[in-house]
């Protein structure tokens, strides 16, 4: 049997993939592993082909990833936004109810002193 890529040398031995026959040089071309260099090269195509779509699938998963992560932060910036506006118009209702306590106190004070010195004046 000869070398399939050298043809004019005896191959010594054949590939365990497809068969075909091997010289010394393609067999330590592909590392006396057996197989011949275009199974290897067919392997390793496989591999990069296999690791380039992983690679595209982490790069997706990366982009959303960082997608998810602003959203969240936004939510968590609203919320606090929310919590912070809510105490501040809690503070300003506080602050309401006191100066309709006060103002209400004084219209009932006026009030009685129109009811008791308002006659004096007429």
């Amino acid at each position: 049997m000869r070398c399939f890529i050298h043809t004019n040398v005896e191959a010594i031995a054949a590939c365990r993939q497809c068969g075909k026959g091997m010289c010394e040089n393609c067999s330590a071309y592909s590392g006396h592993t057996g197989i011949c260099p275009e199974c290897r090269r067919n392997e390793f195509i496989a591999e990069v082909n296999t690791k380039q779509a992983r690679v595209e699938e982490l790069d997706s998963k990366i982009i959303w990833n960082i997608v998810k992560t602003v959203l969240l932060c936004w939510t968590i910036v609203f919320l606090f936004v929310g919590i912070y506006r809510h105490c501040k118009m809690k503070d300003e209702i506080a602050e309401l109810k006191a100066r309709i306590e006060k103002l209400n106190a004084e219209i009932t004070r006026l009030s009685r002193f129109i009811q008791t010195h308002g006659k004096e004046f007429v």
